[in-house]
């Protein structure tokens, strides 16, 4: 929700950068395509998880700094409007990064025989994060023009920090039932459930062999 929220967020936000809104949505947006090919990249390199989290981190700090950094000094452009671009530009291109590796670690993440379900529910929460963010983009600017940024790079922080808790998924076999989740995780409050879930699982290998 958080990554879909920041990256249409700073998109509809491009044009409160420095004023020009075509030239700095184009610019914003140019960063896309090299984003997904270093996705790809450094998800088979340094693993989902670093691909994820380091990049939103990134990215929620750029746009808390872009909601720092003035756009005018009185009715002039702030001397500090181009690095107020920069700052956009790079939690564009950090989010989109963060944005394409998340979906294949959230995939390989789910056991097999819940991921058509959890990923319905992910594809539920990216929008309701993409709906918001026209909200949080253009109507908080009548409030305060501090609030959109500094509230999308809040969310992509706390995010990051959150993340920590989740497990790398690179280079492991994908989980096939909810009791290999459990087991990973050392948990042991539903030994009984457990238990009967393997019975079932032996038994329908049983019949499929």
């Amino acid at each position: 929700m958080v990554c879909s929220l920041v990256f249409f967020g700073v998109s509809f936000g491009a044009g409160d950068l420095s004023g020009h809104i075509h030239r700095d949505y184009i610019i914003t947006s140019l960063f896309d395509i090299p984003a997904a090919i270093l996705a790809i990249y450094l998800c088979n390199k340094i693993g989902r998880k670093k691909t994820t989290i380091i990049p939103i981190f990134i990215a929620g700090i750029s746009c808390i700094a872009v909601s720092l950094i003035p756009k005018k000094s009185g009715s002039k452009p702030s001397e500090l409007v181009g690095l107020r671009v920069f700052f956009g530009v790079l939690g564009r291109f950090c989010i989109t990064l963060s944005h394409d590796s998340i979906y294949i670690w959230s995939t390989e993440m789910y056991p097999t025989c819940v991921r058509g379900a959890a990923m319905g529910y992910l594809q539920i929460f990216a929008h309701i994060g993409s709906s918001l963010a026209p909200w949080v983009a253009k109507w908080l600017v009548a409030f305060h023009v501090v609030l959109p940024f500094s509230i999308m790079g809040g969310l992509a922080v706390i995010s990051a920090i959150l993340l920590l808790r989740l497990p790398e998924t690179a280079n492991k076999e994908t989980l096939e039932t909810l009791a290999d989740q459990f087991e990973m995780k050392g948990s042991h409050v539903k030994e009984v459930d457990l238990k009967e879930e393997k019975e079932n699982v032996n038994e329908i290998k049983d019949l499929t062999a």
